[in-house]
């Protein structure tokens, strides 16, 4: 496998690693005042919420990591899609969640939005620079 093409499998691990710091960032600091306000059965209802916002984040970046070789407006199609995808698999993930069953409702739903809001930069900034429509060619040019 050349550089070039070891370089977008790079910006994805990084992307997967940032995504996993502060997923774990978010399940430390969320824990106290969840278990505070909602009780104990709300921390699997959090860890559940931050779970679905981060797969959805990871699945929203496969596309790029896919597309990383197009240019111009196949590449910010493709950028468009990698977010569409983060959104409609997010609320694909939540919905199942609830028709589960299985948590709390209301923590579930609170941590869900919480986590999507706070991966979201990470994901945007993937997709701007390290995807196809952003750096990936910056030096070929």
């Amino acid at each position: 496998m050349s550089s070039g093409q070891r370089r977008p499998l790079r910006r994805f691990l990084g992307f997967f690693c940032l995504l996993t710091l502060v997923t774990l960032a978010l399940a430390v600091l969320g824990w106290p005042p969840t278990r505070r306000l909602a009780g104990e059965g709300s921390l699997r209802a959090m860890l559940a919420g931050i779970a679905v916002s981060f797969a959805a984040s990871i699945g929203g970046g496969l596309p790029i990591l896919v597309a990383e070789r197009r240019r111009g407006s196949a590449a910010i199609r493709d950028s468009l899609a990698s977010l569409a995808a983060r959104l409609l698999l997010v609320l694909a993930g939540a919905l199942y969640v609830l028709l589960l069953g299985a948590v709390a409702k209301a923590p579930f739903l609170i941590w869900v939005a919480i986590s999507y809001l706070l991966l979201l930069p990470i994901d945007v900034g993937y997709v701007v620079r390290g995807g196809p429509a952003g750096g990936s060619h910056a030096d070929e040019r």
